[in-house]
């Protein structure tokens, strides 16, 4: 006796056929999965229908039709060993049980592996109680075609997810390279954008844990600008890059322009990464260099403080992609903050100079006004001592009366003081 909802001859094939067209329709795995079961229900008139697809933790309950008061898990249990014989021999199963028993009184079930190409995806499960129906090799090998079919249709929404998935990717680059663009093109200090590059970056990432690093080879120096450890900012003290880089691992690595990556603490410590001083040594991360030409500039990390194996080949490639966009931008706004700098300081030297020369000019200028009054022969210079000195002449006064002056009392014009020499040869 045969399923009475079951299709069969023409009917089979045309359900094989909407069966494959429906599937590959949907573009995602879980909208195609339910398609798939609703088929085999279809298909074959089956009273239960389980698809188990493979994962890495195990078998995975993809769907399932079943009558009331049963459970899925509780049939993966029961069929789990027919899923295995099926997983050894990769072709659809036929049963009929329990052995001996009448036709009425048998489960008849078909096992179909889920194959496309090398890959196995999984397993439909389908069955019906003997008194509603009974399958036959006829509805094996539909059951087989559908699987088949059904495996390609998985196989392609599972490229579809990843496709979209990489497109959704590479539009959250763009759009953040994109915002740092338009950071730099409004704001060309460096320390404004390294603070919106590492924002940008902990808002992408979803990370609480970001390190930006940047050389300066002159002064031998590691500067830290921006780190932020489980959401709070740090400030942290440049290093020696002798004493946390030079003939390190990790330094080696991104000299020859590859990314760091370290899956767990062990592999923290065999990269001989730096622990910053006052942070704690994380449990996995990425660090990529930043170059400008061939001259490395300094390095991005992003890093996750409690679960190991938390990036992968999508992380690093994001990281690697900001990295190379940013590296001359950012070493261009130093140079720019340097020529700040320079001019500022140049501009304060200037000032300085500007007021010592106006300092000068006024000594000058007050020299030259005292000499011009030494010299006028209407203005009488008044000596040491109370005498009177005209400049024309060659006598001078004294208290006591006019006196000659000899050739050596003559007072010489400029200097400091007024002086003659009286006739016991003293300065007076």
């Amino acid at each position: 006796m045969s399923a009475g909802r079951r299709s069969s001859g023409p009917a089979a094939h045309q359900a094989v056929g909407r069966a494959r067209l429906r599937a590959s329709g949907h573009g995602r795995e879980a909208a195609a999965c339910e398609c798939l079961v609703a088929d085999v229900a279809e298909l074959c008139g089956a009273q239960r229908v389980l698809l188990v697809l493979d994962a890495d933790e195990g078998p995975r309950i993809a769907g399932s039709l079943l009558p009331r008061r049963e459970t899925a898990p509780a049939l993966l249990d029961a069929v789990t060993p027919w899923l295995n014989e099926a997983r050894r021999s990769g072709k659809a199963r036929l049963r009929h049980g329990p052995e001996g028993a009448e036709k009425r009184d048998q489960r008849s079930c078909i096992v179909a592996p889920l194959n496309s190409g090398h890959d196995r995806l999984g397993f439909v499960y389908a069955d019906i109680d003997g008194r509603r129906g009974r399958f036959n090799a006829a509805d094996r090998d539909r059951l087989a075609v559908l699987a088949r079919q059904a495996a390609e249709a998985l196989s392609n929404a599972r490229r579809a997810e990843e496709l979209e998935r990489q497109v959704e990717q590479r539009a959250a680059e763009l759009a953040l390279i994109n915002g740092i663009q338009e950071g730099m093109a409004a704001e060309l200090n460096f320390q404004a954008i390294v603070d919106l590059v590492g924002e940008k970056l902990v808002e992408l990432f979803a990370t609480d844990t970001l390190v930006i690093g940047w050389l300066d080879e002159p002064a031998g120096l590691l500067h830290l600008p921006f780190g932020v450890e489980r959401g709070q900012r740090l400030r942290l003290a440049p290093y020696r890059i002798a004493a946390v880089m030079t003939g390190r691992r990790w330094h080696e690595i991104i000299l020859s322009r590859r990314p760091v990556q370290w899956n767990n603490q062990d592999d923290y410590r065999a990269l001989e990464i730096l622990v910053a001083d006052g942070t704690d040594m994380s449990r996995s991360g990425v660090a990529v260099p930043i170059f400008a030409g061939d001259r490395l500039l300094g390095f991005m990390s992003v890093e996750n403080m409690d679960r190991e194996h938390a990036f992968g080949e999508a992380d690093v490639r994001l990281l690697s992609t900001v990295a190379a966009s940013m590296g001359v931008a950012l070493e261009n706004a130093r140079l720019f903050d340097e020529t700040q700098r320079l001019l500022k300081e140049t501009e304060q030297r200037a000032a300085e100079l500007a007021v010592i020369n106006r300092i000068q000019e006024g000594m000058a200028a007050e020299l030259d006004d005292m000499t011009g009054r030494a010299g006028s022969a209407s203005e009488p210079v008044r000596l040491v001592g109370g005498s009177v000195l005209r400049a024309r002449t060659d006598s001078w006064r004294s208290p006591h009366g006019p006196r000659s002056l000899r050739p050596a009392d003559r007072v010489s014009r400029g200097s400091r003081h007024w002086r003659r020499r009286g006739p016991e040869g003293r300065c007076l």
